[in-house]
């Protein structure tokens, strides 16, 4: 599973679980997605993982990565 996982830098701090799963999904089926948080305030890190369950998915997003806007309310 390694090598269809992402890492996404850069998320806006306001940015929902619910929010980051439903950008990453249009590229295909997901097998897992985290945005990660600070363990003692529980605030959003700004990053990210995503794993999706084939890889092909995975080469979509990464063809196009420096496209990717998840909020252009931030």
């Amino acid at each position: 599973s390694q090598y269809r996982k992402i890492f996404v830098g850069g998320l806006p701090h306001n940015l929902s679980d619910e929010e980051f799963k439903a950008y990453f999904i249009q590229f295909g089926q997901i097998e897992d997605s985290a945005i990660l948080r600070d363990k003692r305030t529980g605030k959003p890190r700004g990053f990210g993982f995503v794993t999706y369950t084939k890889l092909v998915s995975l080469d979509v997003v990464m063809e196009n990565k420096d496209k990717h806007v998840i909020q252009l309310n931030c």
